[in-house]
């Protein structure tokens, strides 16, 4: 027989009891390390690494006492301290209610402690869908953090073009604006057919300046990076009135910190993307912007009264902005709600705490991240 190590947290009172169950894993082929706690500040304490093994405890066996520490308070100390472990009870208490309310309250399993037969099936079981817990969870970590290294290299891409627009080529187009403007006094006298094509290549270059303005403006707002993220979504929200009548009031106030370059990004694009689902989706006739740097972080809060959000919607397979504007909070360990009553509009309201992990860096530019 295969010998297989297992590291067990035993939450039991009687020694007995202990001693039966690891007699029975010893008998099914396990090399146990162990420890045995039966109050509240020991288990505590285990979970947190006093006597753990090399490795860390890999189950909880516990034993079901109602009257005692070794029962659901076990278990939901061990929740409270944020371990994700399996929980298994051993009980001599067959009762369907008892064991009914155990797996509603987390437990994996139930074992009759009279008959310990089912003891190394449940624990393979219990280690299994941990084990595909855990590698669930680090390929939503992997997939998180290249989802936000992609939106930082699009942003920083953003900063670079955006900068190569409005200096070189801005430059370039008013050096030609100045000369087709030399030119054109000098010919009107001369040729004022000359003068009047000059004058209309010189609309033509405004037009072309214009665009390039305009362009910047959305790859990377240069008003965020010299005057703020409150400034900059001011203008946004003006621009918005204008593009489609909407009237888009801005509320705020700043009582926090110094936001980082890649904070007041993210909060921009998350504006962006909710006034761009009030402009396609909404039917709205107001919108209204609420943002607030507090001590903690910044709430940024967007509301219309258009026709609102249902269940199907927010489940619909391509719903990327809203998705987007998830993995952008969920990136800064930030909170995003969603309230919305058909026919009674939808606020979308997020929250970034201010925290040292995204300070700006020296150069003002977009953090770069090590994944993996």
């Amino acid at each position: 027989m295969t010998v297989k190590k297992l590291r067990v947290l035993l939450v039991e009172a009687s020694p007995d009891d202990a001693g039966r169950t690891l007699a029975k894993l010893e008998q099914c082929g396990y090399a146990v390390e162990h420890l045995r706690v039966d109050n509240a500040p020991a288990m505590q304490a285990a979970l947190a690494g006093n006597g753990r093994t090399e490795g860390g405890w890999e189950i909880v066996l516990c034993s079901h006492d109602p009257s005692g520490f070794c029962g659901l308070a076990a278990l939901r100390l061990m929740q409270s301290e944020g371990a994700d472990l399996p929980f298994l009870f051993l009980s001599h208490d067959l009762r369907e209610e008892a064991i009914t309310h155990a797996i509603q309250s987390g437990a994996s399993d139930y074992i009759f402690k009279d008959s310990l037969s089912r003891l190394a099936p449940a624990i393979e079981h219990s280690l299994r869908e941990a084990r595909i817990r855990r590698e669930h969870r680090e390929a939503q970590l992997a997939l998180r953090e290249l989802s936000s290294h992609i939106q930082d290299v699009r942003e920083q891409e953003r900063l670079n073009i955006a900068r190569e627009i409005h200096d070189d080529m801005g430059g370039t187009l008013t050096a030609i604006k100045l000369d087709i403007a030399w030119l054109s006094e000098r010919l009107s006298a001369q040729n004022p057919g000359l003068a009047a094509k000059a004058r209309g290549i010189e609309a033509l270059v405004d037009r072309c300046i214009a665009s390039a303005n305009n362009i910047s403006r959305t790859l990377r707002p240069s008003v965020l990076d010299s005057f703020g993220l409150i400034a900059a979504i001011e203008m946004e929200a003006e621009e918005f009135e204008q593009r489609t009548g909407i009237p888009c009031p801005v509320s705020h106030a700043d009582e926090g910190a110094a936001l980082s370059p890649d904070t007041s990004i993210t909060l921009f694009r998350i504006f962006q993307e909710a006034l761009t689902n009030i402009m396609k989706h909404a039917h709205a006739s107001q919108a209204k912007v609420d943002i607030y740097n507090r001590t903690d972080g910044v709430d940024l809060i967007v509301s219309d009264n258009g026709r609102g959000l249902n269940e199907a919607d927010r489940l619909k397979p391509r719903s990327f902005g809203l998705r987007g504007i998830q993995e952008r909070v969920a990136h800064f360990n930030g909170d995003m709600q969603i309230s919305s009553t058909p026919g009674h509009g939808t606020t979308v309201a997020v929250h970034i705490p201010h925290t040292a992990a995204h300070l700006p860096a020296a150069d003002g530019s977009l953090p770069q991240r090590t994944l993996f």
